[in-house]
């Protein structure tokens, strides 16, 4: 599938295979066209999700709550992965980035 020229057209793509599995897609779609806007926003061109846009997309914004961040974080690592099973260059944020829990003793 390797040959899409820009990111907004693998987005696309992605959204519309979740949709052909099945899954309800609204909150994600929405995510995505953030992550759209900002590489736009960046002047980045080619199919490739960089390291850059995705660390800059997943910092926790000042309003938000973790779980709303914990949510973008998801979406962006499931378009990586699908951009790598596609042949595309993508960075995978990593799974977890810190402790889950930590305790004060």
């Amino acid at each position: 599938m390797a040959g899409r020229t820009n990111l907004t057209d693998i987005i696309g793509d992605y959204v519309q295979e979740r949709k052909a599995l099945g899954y309800r897609s609204d909150k994600a779609e929405r995510v995505l066209r953030g992550v759209s806007r900002m590489y736009r926003e960046m002047g980045l061109l080619g199919p490739v999700l960089d390291k850059e846009l995705v660390i800059k997309w997943t910092e926790k914004r000042a309003y938000e709550s973790e779980c709303n961040r914990a949510h973008r974080i998801s979406v962006i690592r499931g378009l990586a992965e699908y951009m790598i099973r596609q042949g595309y260059a993508a960075y995978l944020y990593p799974r977890r980035s810190g402790p889950l829990w930590q305790s004060n003793y």
